[in-house]
């Protein structure tokens, strides 16, 4: 049986990306604060958070200007 590492959602702006830190991290914890992470690629904005069985969520948007 394998397991998940990692899931990404893609949200339509950057306040859904807001959105869902701020209410998952109310409910499993932080795993990195919404903001840009230029080292994927120009306009790639994500935050994360890990789930009860470890996997790590990540909302992303990806045409920040």
């Amino acid at each position: 049986m394998s397991t998940i590492d990692h899931v990404t959602i893609r949200v339509d702006d950057l306040a859904a990306a807001r959105a869902f830190y701020d209410r998952a991290f109310e409910l499993l914890g932080d795993n990195g604060a919404p903001g840009e992470r230029p080292q994927y690629h120009p306009g790639y904005y994500g935050a994360y958070v890990i789930d009860p069985a470890g996997t790590n969520l990540e909302a992303v948007f990806h045409n920040r200007p």
